[in-house]
């Protein structure tokens, strides 16, 4: 029988306003559908493209989904092409609950941080928060933790962090400390170890990379390392980018769309909620 593939990533959500408040998630998604099941917005972009943002707002069992089409309306007069629109589409499934949220890839699709910037600007066009501000971050597999532990010697780090829900303090090391003095948004970092010599695995930065990925909803986006997991072995290099959370789902083409779209909710559902839930 014909199956339906989707292969989903998962990541966390944070949203803050100017005050620093914490965003009612929920409320952000109806509002961006005005209280309807669609939304609808024009962007100006290049000379020669108009963004238009669309799509629908669908809840079922406590999970929001969002569909977005992404059509840029390209000036023929300039370009070598048949065709007189890109059209990107790509889903977005919302716990407002635990803040966990899947991200549905496709070929064509919109990536996370194209998502994010969708949602920030449809939130203050909507009028839910003129000062809003979104990041989503992926939610890293406690694989990585564990083949990160394996190393013995650690020559080069790098890592990547975005201002969580609320403030820096909520995951607070020396690195989200200064962050938080700086008022910065992002964060990144790149240390080395002299020539023939290691990095401390037992405080500084590997330190903070072990306890940051102990939370799931924290700040880290990316985190890589180079060096040794035994002392007698060859260099590798661990990327979190592979360990990034993520579910195949195949669903049967033999039912209704609606009924394909409830099936896959329902699977959507059972992989957010097998994360650790965490409070706002």
């Amino acid at each position: 029988m014909p199956i339906d593939d989707h292969v989903l990533y998962a990541y966390s959500i944070h949203g803050r306003n100017h005050s620093g408040d914490v965003i009612d998630y929920s409320a952000l998604i109806r509002g961006l559908g005005l209280n309807s099941s669609s939304f609808q917005y024009f962007f100006d972009g290049n000379p020669n493209e108009t963004l238009a943002v669309s799509g629908d707002i669908y809840p079922r069992d406590n999970i929001w989904e969002l569909r977005f089409h992404q059509e840029i309306l390209l000036d023929r007069a300039d370009l070598q092409s048949p065709f007189r629109s890109l059209i990107k589409e790509s889903s977005l499934f919302v716990d407002p609950d635990s803040r966990f949220v899947a991200i549905e890839k496709h070929r064509n699709g919109l990536d996370s941080l194209q998502i994010s910037s969708f949602l920030q600007t449809l939130g203050r066009v909507s009028g839910f928060d003129s000062d809003l501000i979104i990041d989503l971050n992926p939610v890293i597999s406690e694989s990585f933790y564990q083949e990160l532990q394996r190393y013995v010697r650690i020559r080069a780090v790098s890592l990547m962090m975005s201002r969580p829900n609320f403030n820096w303090t909520d995951n607070a090391n020396e690195i989200t400390d200064l962050a938080e003095l700086s008022n910065a948004h992002s964060v990144e970092i790149k240390m080395s170890a002299p020539r023939g010599r290691w990095l401390s695995m037992d405080r500084g930065i590997v330190y903070d990379i072990k306890e940051l990925l102990l939370n799931k909803i924290g700040p880290l986006k990316s985190a890589r390392v180079v060096g040794f997991k035994a002392v007698d072995g060859r260099e590798s290099t661990l990327s979190s980018n592979s360990y990034h959370e993520r579910k195949a789902i195949s669903i049967e083409e033999d039912s209704s769309q609606e009924e394909r779209r409830s099936n896959l909710v329902r699977e959507v559902k059972h992989f957010l909620v097998s994360f650790e839930p965490v409070a706002r």
